[in-house]
C-alpha cells in the first residue's frame, strides 16, 4: 500500500523546482544582457508580481479556476513580500 507524501515533502520539491527555474532564467538574462545583477533581480521580482496578477485574474469572474482560491491583493502582496524578506534574511544570516 502506498501513502500520499506529506505536504512538507511536496512543498520542498516544489520550492527546489521553482528555484531551479528562476535561477536558469536569471542566469540566461545575465548571460544575454549587460544588466547588473540587481537590475536582473528587480526584473525577476516584477515577473513574480505580473505572474500573481495573471493567476489572480484566472481566479475571478465567470470562467474562473475551480480550486476555490480567492485572491486578496493586499494580503497576498504582504505574504509575497514577507516570503522574499525572510528568504533573503535567512540566506544572509546563515
Amino acid at each position: 500500500m502506498q501513502f500520499a507524501a506529506p505536504v512538507e515533502d511536496e512543498t520542498i520539491v516544489a520550492l527546489d523546482q521553482m528555484k531551479r527555474s528562476i535561477r536558469t532564467a536569471f542566469c540566461g538574462v545575465m548571460q544575454s544582457t549587460r544588466l547588473p545583477p540587481m537590475a536582473a533581480m528587480s526584473l525577476a521580482a516584477t515577473a513574480v508580481g505580473l505572474l500573481y496578477l495573471e493567476v489572480a485574474a484566472a481566479h475571478r469572474g465567470d470562467d474562473q479556476c475551480p480550486c476555490d482560491w480567492e485572491p486578496r491583493s493586499a494580503a497576498d502582496l504582504d505574504a509575497l513580500q514577507t516570503s522574499l524578506a525572510l528568504a533573503a534574511k535567512a540566506a544572509s544570516s546563515g
